[in-house]
């Protein structure tokens, strides 16, 4: 029964390396003349994950210079990786750490994210499904747990493993990590826009990108 929701954050994935192969080429060349960019990094940055926080996922992409799209407004197809996926969006919570460096037409800003740890909740899960198994086949009858073979019948594995995910997201903030990592910024076209890296994905996608 395990990595059933895996097959949504491979989706995901997918989507990511799509998305950098529709990237917009940006020109590079900044001329002989520097010119100092205005505005601030800093509210790139809390405009993207207050966007994010929000659902709106249009407003937060365009605070990003490398990607249209990183595949979070798309809800998953299965029950299970839906409860999950929620659970994964309710978790969210962010601040930023210390002041933004700016160097030029570049700059960083540290930022902690607090997300879901969707390994650690299927862990649990798989810990919980025998349990639960044994308490569903004492609930029903034999023809309602075992094929003509004496192999368990599929919708009950299905409803042993939705039943585990959902005793598990009972209490999300027992598996809730947090990581902190730095945000590039790169001045393009009169704004600041946020340079999506690894550590990024990982936090956004609950550690499995």
């Amino acid at each position: 029964m395990e990595g059933r929701i895996k097959k949504f954050w491979v989706g995901i994935a997918v989507l990511l390396i799509a998305a950098a192969l529709l990237l917009c080429v940006f020109a590079s060349w900044r001329g002989s003349l520097y010119i100092k960019p205005s505005g601030n990094p800093q509210y790139t940055v809390t405009d993207f994950f207050d966007a994010l926080l929000a659902g709106k996922y249009e407003q937060a992409y365009a605070c990003l210079s490398d990607y249209t799209t990183l595949g979070l407004e798309k809800e998953p197809t299965s029950e299970e990786a839906r409860l999950v996926y929620q659970a994964l969006k309710d978790s969210y919570a962010y601040e930023l750490v210390g002041r933004c460096e700016e160097n030029q037409m570049d700059a960083v800003q540290r930022v902690s994210l607090r997300y879901l740890n969707v390994k650690r909740v299927e862990s649990e899960i798989s810990k919980r499904v025998n349990t639960v198994l044994a308490l569903i086949v004492a609930e029903k009858p034999r023809n309602e747990v075992y094929d003509e073979n004496g192999a368990y019948l599929p919708e009950l594995t299905d409803e042993v493993y939705l039943r585990a995910l959902q005793q598990v997201l009972e209490s999300p903030g027992f598996y809730y990590s947090t990581a902190e990592f730095d945000v590039e910024l790169t001045y393009l076209n009169g704004e600041w826009l946020i340079k999506t890296n690894q550590d990024l994905f990982n936090a956004l996608m609950g550690g499995e990108s």
